[in-house]
């Protein structure tokens, strides 16, 4: 198993998706004996915090194959969470009960 590390803005949802369709095989699948799909050990994964992004691939795989994927990556922006749009029109006092009560749900993971 491979991994690279770039520091840069990404939008890694995006960025997995650009490396799926682009890389040959970084997805590696079986069917397992109740006849799904099962990931093999060196199923490529993409993975994250703020600008850091890791990417894990198979070790066939030819790193300038998914460093052309990362080069050509222009992250669209990301759409605010349900929760920040409820922290929102908590600060400008614009929130509804209901909305309150989905918030606290929300943060409390219910």
């Amino acid at each position: 198993m491979q991994k690279l590390e770039f520091n840069k803005p990404n939008n890694l949802s995006q960025l997995h998706d650009e490396i799926i369709a682009q890389v040959p095989n970084f997805h590696r699948v079986v069917i397992g004996q109740d006849g799904l799909n099962k990931a093999t050990e060196d199923w490529g994964r993409v993975e994250g915090l703020g600008d850091l992004t890791r990417i894990f691939f198979a070790d066939d795989i030819e790193p300038s194959t998914i460093n052309a994927v990362v080069d050509k990556h222009i992250p669209k922006p990301k759409s605010p969470s349900r929760l920040d749009v409820l922290h929102e029109k908590l600060k400008q006092n614009s929130i509804t009960y209901d909305e309150v009560r989905e918030m606290l749900r929300l943060e409390r993971g219910l």
